[in-house]
């Protein structure tokens, strides 16, 4: 009988994982098979949710606002996912990849594991580890990029290699973990796909290079910390979608871009208070150094909050020539604040903010069809729709909605009311910067069956 083989790439986070998955995926080998579970290349939140003894407080599921009989759904489904991949994996080798399989509490990396081991002779677990000050400044671009940054604290960047590890080679035994620098400039056409491939016998074409989850500049970090910071906290604006942000950086073309680069002078204390993590993680490396170039602070490097909130006149120059004549009237980019408003007014004139466009994003946002909701409404009465052929349901549901968007749509300050159903509540919020009136409209719906 053939031996079963499953190997698990866990990242670290900010080690080129969304290239390595993305390739995968696309892969057709008859030696190794990627596991399908779910829409998405990264695993990170199937295995999470499957796990864990508390998969709604995975970021994501937390983010969506995810009910718990959708979640319950969506494990039930990834699930299934799951079997299906190892049953059909055969005498492949299966290969799963998602970065959170690092951050997992020890329970929940024991009961995958024990999970496995029913399926396969032999697991491996696969991973690069990035230098500290290197994975800071990723990590915290990666954040700004997601719209997750709370505020400038770069001790939370700091990754404890220890408690990321230790539990994994505890729990799949040491011998079978293997953990490689990432190191681009020692990959093959400074390439971590082909790297990664060569080091597990995957095919890859000579020729080709992989990169997904480009790293933003220095001027694209600061021009969304400053949007988010600004008119996030202080004007209650609607957050800006990670995809969203990706797209208007794109919109700078010709705008100066440096490397984002925290200054020495901030990151030494932070390594300083960790030397003994780095030491372990080098001897954990086979003694591989982690140590990076460290001197003098350089021109253009963060050292504070300022830095980033600090207008970038070249960047301002693009966002008003992309605006034209959309540009909100005052509004010049002198202060952080009117940089928010120039990135705001961007986001509105492309289709984003204000727009009535909606982006799809996988996890954040919990659609729901018609076809879903009338088999709740029938789930939890059965009678109500007795009779009534779906087609005609969902086309009434679907009218209902219609009208109500008609009615609403062009709104200042009114209160529409339903009798039996409930009321909208349209106001119109305002606030003054730079001299400029910023307003936007929110609704908010109250059900009452008296009204």
């Amino acid at each position: 009988m053939a031996t079963r083989k499953c190997i698990i790439h866990i990242g670290m986070h900010k080690t080129g994982s969304t290239s390595i998955q993305n390739y995968l995926d696309s892969v057709k080998n008859r030696k190794f098979v990627y596991a399908k579970i779910g829409k998405s290349a990264n695993h990170s939140l199937a295995i999470y949710s499957i796990f864990s003894s508390n998969p709604e407080g995975h970021p994501i599921h937390k983010a969506s606002k995810i009910s718990a009989s959708a979640l319950q759904a969506y494990i039930a489904e990834m699930k299934a996912n799951f079997e299906q991949a190892i049953s059909s994996s055969r005498n492949r080798t299966l290969l799963i990849s998602g970065e959170d399989i690092s951050v997992i509490s020890p329970e929940a990396l024991k009961r995958f594991y024990e999970y496995l081991q029913m399926h396969f002779d032999v697991i491996e677990v696969v991973g690069y580890v990035r230098p500290p000050a290197e994975f800071m400044a990723s990590a915290f671009q990666e954040r700004v990029k997601g719209g997750l940054v709370a505020g400038f604290n770069l001790d939370r960047e700091y990754c404890n290699y220890q408690s990321t590890f230790k539990k994994i080679d505890n729990t799949f035994g040491r011998r079978h973990v293997h953990l490689w620098k990432f190191d681009a400039g020692t990959f093959p056409d400074g390439c971590v796909v082909k790297d990664f491939c060569s080091r597990l016998g995957v095919a890859l074409p000579a020729k080709k290079t992989v990169r997904w989850n480009e790293s933003l500049s220095r001027q694209e970090v600061a021009l969304l910390y400053t949007y988010r910071n600004r008119l996030g906290k202080r004007y209650a604006y609607n957050p800006l979608p990670a995809q969203e942000g990706e797209q208007l950086v794109k919109l700078l073309a010709g705008v100066r871009h440096d490397r984002f680069r925290f200054s020495p002078d901030l990151l030494r204390p932070i390594l300083d208070k960790n030397r003994d993590d780095i030491a372990w993680m080098e001897d954990r490396l086979g003694g591989a150094s982690l140590r990076e170039n460290l001197e003098g602070h350089s021109p253009g490097e963060v050292r504070d909050e300022q830095d980033l909130l600090q207008p970038d006149p070249d960047v301002v120059r693009a966002i008003l020539a992309r605006l034209g004549d959309s540009a909100p009237t005052g509004v010049q980019g002198k202060t952080p604040e009117g940089v928010a408003l120039l990135v705001h007014a961007l986001r509105k004139a492309r289709g984003g903010e204000g727009s009535g466009v909606m982006d799809k994003q996988d996890f954040y946002v919990e659609q729901i069809g018609i076809a879903r909701l009338l088999k709740q409404i029938n789930a939890a009465n059965p009678e109500l729709m007795a009779g009534l052929p779906r087609e005609s349901a969902e086309i009434l549901v679907r009218s209902v909605f219609q009208q109500i968007n008609a009615t609403l749509d062009g709104c200042e300050e009114k209160v529409v009311k339903y009798a039996g159903l409930g009321k909208f509540v349209v106001r119109v919020v305002e606030k003054e910067v730079e001299g400029t009136w910023a307003a936007r409209t929110r609704i908010v719906f109250r059900h009452n069956l008296n009204d």
